[in-house]
């Protein structure tokens, strides 16, 4: 069984006292709460995203290979 880790229960916990909040996770567990507490989230990937969108990035690939090893 797969438990939701201790620091995706405090995001989820401070994300609820704090409105407007973006949460940033990654595991599926933590998302599908988050789901079901109508938070809005993000995963790295898509801070990457939008990181190179906005100009602050050249290439997502060489930070996704260090993130992977």
């Amino acid at each position: 069984m797969t438990e939701l880790g201790a620091r995706d229960r405090e995001a989820l916990a401070l994300a609820l006292e704090i409105p407007e909040t973006l949460l940033i996770l990654d595991d599926g567990l933590a998302r599908r709460y988050a789901q079901l507490l109508k938070l809005e989230y993000i995963g790295t990937l898509g801070v990457l995203l939008k990181a190179k969108q906005k100009g602050y990035l050249d290439r997502v690939k060489p930070i996704l290979d260090r993130l992977d090893t």
